[in-house]
């Protein structure tokens, strides 16, 4: 859906900017053929089928297997969705995604891809896109249906079947997606296609393509309906698949998130301790070391309360994470935002976008039986916002630590930024559906807006209660034409990454990164703890196990892994023909990060020739398997 902001056109064009500025590592420009292209840095390769590419065309029908996607409406994605296994991409793996209503995959973000599209890659967010056919889809219209299915094992399909474009009736598009862990290729497969993705000007935007973690790496094979030779069109198939480059090396490690994995806004107790935590990711290809992580605390008047310095001295492997929790711990003594600032300092560093972040903690004077208002905003709205569709607004989600809850939630409040003529606006009060999205509604009201400034919905009779999870305030124009809501969009201050719109399905803010939305609420909250311990929950449970290096190798190489729990591992490795060659590992080790190295041999002690060899890591019921090669 377009916004009716012409600052949103001037953020776009800023944005266009910027990416051909700092697009250093990316493919410049696809091969003008007809049949093939490629490879990126790290070396992905596409082909197609048409002009003599010799792709076969293999759509795998899931429709009676597969689960429906629940949830898609006009610009908002559901996730995370688990693959069902670990899937090699660029230097990494992924086992979990995310599903685009506009067409697309990522498998590390929710925020929300919309239009005018960026070109890919591109650095903005959202990353790790997969692109098999993304424009302004919107499958809250028509009888459109999206599907996704695993095998569990190495397949994963995801199927958008009659999607129309928003806003035409006679647009709709039929396409999937499909992960083959055996071979890491990427296949996309189009059915029938009826209509273009012309936009509210009457100009094509859509992009076709793939890219890494960073958007910094990737391959671009259609933007707006060019070249005319990749036009998409029934029975078309493009796959990419890895040639990786040898020599390819990234060494980058930044700062994933603050506080929790999507770096969300803080609500914390004045007067109570709390412990910082930064997550940090090796986003390049080696393990790294001895390197240093800085965080910075400055309190509502911009005093410097916390500086502090911690020295990374176990290697993280390539692709990995590590929560780092040893900061000095702090109590805020005033109610105001915080501004955490977290950041990374590693020699050699290639890609300084993801050095550092952001975020805020916002100090409440939480008393017990005392209602107070929790807002992320400070107070001065700059700038306003609405969709140029009926029924849609905005929204908050507000988490408390579990020591905080039960959490009554008494009203909630909007600034309107302008209003053109009377009209409704339903505010909604909803749970946490268990897993971080909004659940049920609790609370309903609707309200008649007819001037700019605050507004205050009273549901203290609705008695409103959350015991586990968020809640969400949403406030709903009925009418697209009669108000706009504020947001705060101060430039030095964080954002709290908590916001949220509605579009016909409620989405993560795609502006959350540059605003605030301004909605808060009114709420009674007893904290019972002095102390904020990290929660064990927000930490990656999962089991991984990098690339070996260097690959290919002669004489030796090393494998990383990671546990989450202390586990009884086995990792043995296997020639082409599935037979066991060596095992490496086959003990209980503790949690943390470990290494291994393979000097060539069998388990007689002798010299296995040349060639492709597997090896496969089993632990806590995971098991993850990876390719590698001995050089002679």
């Amino acid at each position: 859906m377009k916004k009716l902001l012409v600052l949103f056109v001037a953020l776009a064009l800023i944005s266009s900017v910027s990416y051909a500025a700092s697009n250093k590592g990316a493919v410049g420009s696809i091969p003008v053929t007809f049949d093939n292209g490629g490879p990126d840095d790290f070396g992905y390769y596409w082909e197609d089928n048409d002009g003599g590419g010799t792709v076969p065309f293999e759509w795998v029908d899931i429709t009676t297997i597969g689960t429906e996607v629940e949830g898609l409406g006009d610009d908002n994605n559901v996730g995370p969705i688990p693959l069902g296994f670990n899937f090699p991409y660029y230097w990494y793996d992924v086992n979990r995604l995310w599903i685009g209503s506009n067409g697309y995959i990522s498998f590390s973000s929710n925020a929300n891809f919309a239009h005018p599209f960026s070109n890919i890659p591109y650095r903005g967010m959202p990353n790790d896109l997969l692109c098999p056919l993304t424009g302004d889809l919107d499958p809250s219209r028509g009888d459109p249906h999206v599907y996704y299915w695993s095998n569990n094992t190495d397949s994963f399909v995801v199927s958008w079947h009659d999607v129309g474009e928003f806003g035409y009736i006679d647009s709709l598009h039929t396409f999937q997606l499909v992960l083959d862990a055996n071979d890491s290729s990427i296949t996309f497969y189009y059915g029938e296609q009826q209509g273009n993705f012309l936009d509210s000007n009457g100009e094509n935007k859509n992009v076709i393509g793939m890219e890494n973690v960073t958007g910094n790496v990737g391959l671009q094979y259609l933007r707006d309906n060019t070249p005319s030779s990749h036009m998409f069109h029934e029975d078309l198939a493009l796959r990419f698949w890895p040639e990786p480059d040898t020599s390819f090396e990234a060494h980058d490690v930044g700062v994933w998130s603050i506080f929790n994995e999507n770096n969300g806004a803080k609500i914390h107790a004045v007067g109570y301790e709390t412990v910082l935590l930064c997550l940090v990711k090796n986003y390049g290809t080696e393990p790294e070391t001895d390197f240093d992580v800085i965080v910075t605390v400055k309190d509502p008047d911009g005093t410097t309360v916390v500086e502090d310095t911690v020295t990374v001295t176990e290697p993280i492997p390539g692709g990995g994470f590590q929560w780092i929790d040893t900061f000095e711990s702090f109590t805020p003594d005033m109610a105001g935002e915080y501004r955490v600032d977290c950041k990374t300092r590693l020699s050699g560093d290639e890609v300084r976008s993801n050095d550092a972040k952001r975020a805020e903690l916002r100090a409440v004077p939480f008393q017990d039986g005392m209602p107070v208002d929790v807002r992320y905003d400070d107070g001065q709205a700059d700038n306003g916002r609405s969709w140029n569709g009926d029924f849609s607004g905005f929204g908050n989600e507000f988490e408390l630590p579990d020591e905080y809850l039960p959490m009554q939630v008494h009203n909630v409040q909007f600034d309107v930024w302008a209003a053109t003529m009377p009209g409704n606006a339903h505010v909604w009060v909803m749970d946490d559906d268990g897993t971080g999205n909004p659940g049920e509604i609790l609370a309903a009201d609707t309200v008649n807006v007819n001037t700019a400034g605050q507004m205050t919905v009273d549901f203290s009779s609705a008695n409103i209660t959350i015991t586990e999870g968020k809640a969400f305030a949403i406030v709903i124009a009925e009418n697209q034409s009669t108000f706009s809501q504020s947001m705060d969009e101060s430039a030095t201050a964080p954002f709290s990454y908590r916001g949220w719109e509605y579009t016909g399905g409620l989405a993560a803010d795609r502006d959350r990164e540059t605003s605030d939305v301004m909605i808060w609420i009114n709420a009674t909250v007893s904290p019972t703890s002095v102390d904020d311990p990290k929660d064990d929950e927000i930490l990656p449970a999962q089991v991984s196990i990098s690339q070996n290096y260097p690959n290919p190798f002669n004489p030796s190489t090393t494998i990383d892994y990671t546990l989450p729990s202390a586990s009884k591992v086995n990792i043995e490795v296997f020639n082409l023909v599935g037979q066991k060659v060596k095992t490496l590992v086959d003990a209980n080790v503790q949690s943390g990060v470990h290494s291994v190295t393979w000097d060539g041999t069998n388990d007689n002690g002798s010299k296995v020739s040349s060639g492709v060899y597997f090896y496969r890591l089993s632990a806590d019921d995971e098991t993850i398997v990876k390719r590698m090669t001995l050089m002679k």
